[in-house]
């Protein structure tokens, strides 16, 4: 499994292209990113897109979802707990950031913990994370966690916007570390590292 990183630019999250080895199947996660600006970063052409997914629905996760979905046929993927929040401004924190109204249209598919998507051959399993919001969610998959906004490189997630949740968040935390540590983590702001590194250097875990 290939992971392609994207945007993260300002107040926009990181946005994640997955692929299976063959590069015949791919999965988008947090589109930060119109297929514009994508297209010209790869350079080269994107494989059938399986599912767009949220790891919540954060209107700086979602910015160029409606892009995306314009694409084409392409199911949008969100926490069941987090559903009501793609059309609601309150709940996604747009009207905090900007005091106006905006959101997306109700998800094709809700995800549950445990659930496994398939990218090709390779499965992705679901770990449900709430705290940050009620339905953030990770994404784990051969030795590679997209953790969302529940765990940055020294850093973890907010638990102070709407729905947000400091205990839960502990709860989430814990169980990410259960992970191996050679775990490559991909968070929804900031760069790339590992759960070994956090573990030892994070003062949130």
């Amino acid at each position: 499994m290939r992971v392609e990183r994207y945007g993260g630019t300002g107040i926009a999250s990181n946005c994640y292209l997955l692929t299976d080895d063959a590069a015949e199947h791919a999965l988008l996660i947090d589109p930060s990113v119109t297929p514009e600006e994508l297209a010209a970063a790869r350079r080269v052409p994107i494989p059938p897109l399986t599912a767009i997914l949220l790891t919540h629905a954060h209107f700086d996760h979602m910015l160029a979802v409606d892009a995306w979905r314009k694409e084409g046929s392409i199911p949008l993927y969100v926490g069941a707990q987090d559903a009501d929040a793609l059309g609601d401004a309150n709940k996604n924190a747009y009207r905090l950031f900007y005091g106006t109204d905006k959101g997306t249209a109700s998800a094709e598919h809700l995800l549950s913990d445990g659930e496994r998507i398939m990218l090709g051959e390779e499965a992705v399993t679901v770990f449900s994370t709430p705290g940050h919001t009620p339905g953030s969610l990770c994404l784990y998959a051969s030795g590679v966690l997209i953790s969302g906004d529940t765990l940055f490189a020294g850093s973890i997630g907010r638990d102070d916007l709407p729905g947000g949740d400091g205990t839960a968040l502990s709860v989430s935390l814990a169980r990410l570390m259960t992970l191996p540590e050679e775990t490559t983590v991909y968070p929804g702001h900031g760069p790339v590292t590992t759960l070994g590194r956090e573990k030892r250097y994070n003062p949130y875990v």
